[in-house]
């Protein structure tokens, strides 16, 4: 078995010559989205996840725009 000489078994490539769009490459601006395949337990996270205010302990608000709060 001969190893194989990479430099001398390809020809030239004719053409021009292929450079990546360097916009394309940017981030988004604002926080990456979560790769990680989202499952049944996290459905149920999500419905547990209604904000509720501590002091009048209703759904829909939070302490800090609490009606009952003067």
């Amino acid at each position: 078995m001969h190893p194989f000489n990479i430099r001398t078994s390809y020809k030239a490539i004719e053409g021009p010559k292929w450079a990546p769009y360097p916009q394309a490459q940017r981030m988004e601006p604002g926080r990456p989205r979560s790769t990680r395949l989202q499952g049944d337990m996290d459905a149920a996270d999500a419905v547990d996840g209604l904000r509720k205010c501590r002091l009048c302990q209703q759904p829909g608000h939070d302490r800090r725009t609490c009606p009952t709060r003067q």
